[in-house]
């Protein structure tokens, strides 16, 4: 039993963790008009999509979210190399097709990270932990990640309107989302850790 918890959920649970790293850190480096993600979010959700393969053989919710993440490991080629929306100014420039796009994959995040939820509830995991306070954290966390995920989406539409002045406030829900994801991660690390300290 450890060994099976070893390489089929503690390893995967991780590399999860790593692929929500590439996607909430944002490297940008420039080559005259180019921008590039040092820590590009395809290489993100293909790290999901490996864990999500693993964990599949666990629930099959996961066959669902391997397909998900495969598809917007595709689907996010083109953001790595567009303009970060880091300033104002650079807000108003980018044009309503890059908007559109970028709140799709917005919304397909959101799907996948219901996916998960409902997967990483679901894993045999918790059968052999007694206490249900790493379960609830889970729960919570994914739930509000989730929740501020969609509020941000229902309020970006809003920000497009803002005088340039005001902008600034575009920056608390973006905050918010990445503190969330961190405390998600952290909760996937605590999960792999409770597996490892399974003995049987």
């Amino acid at each position: 039993m450890e060994y099976l918890l070893r390489t089929k959920v503690t390893t995967p649970l991780r590399r999860m963790g790593i692929g929500f790293i590439f996607i909430i850190i944002k490297v940008n480096f420039h080559i005259n008009f180019y921008s590039f993600d040092i820590f590009a979010d395809f290489i993100g959700y293909f790290l999901i999509y490996r864990a999500a393969v693993v964990l599949s053989e666990k629930t099959s919710v996961f066959h669902v979210v391997s397909w998900l993440a495969l598809l917007l490991s595709i689907l996010s080629l083109p953001k790595d190399f567009m303009p970060s929306v880091s300033t104002a100014e650079t807000f108003q420039t980018i044009s309503v097709a890059n908007h559109i796009y970028t709140q799709g994959l917005e919304l397909f995040m959101i799907i996948l990270l219901y996916f998960i939820y409902k997967g990483l509830c679901d894993l045999p995991l918790w059968y052999y932990i007694r206490s249900g306070l790493l379960k609830q954290s889970m729960q919570k966390r994914c739930l509000w990640l989730i929740g501020c995920l969609m509020l941000k989406m229902l309020i970006y539409p809003f920000f497009l309107n803002l005088v340039e002045d005001k902008l600034v406030f575009v920056i608390v829900p973006v905050l918010l989302s990445v503190i969330l994801y961190i405390l998600f991660v952290r909760v996937l690390y605590r999960m792999a850790k409770a597996a490892e300290q399974i003995r049987g």
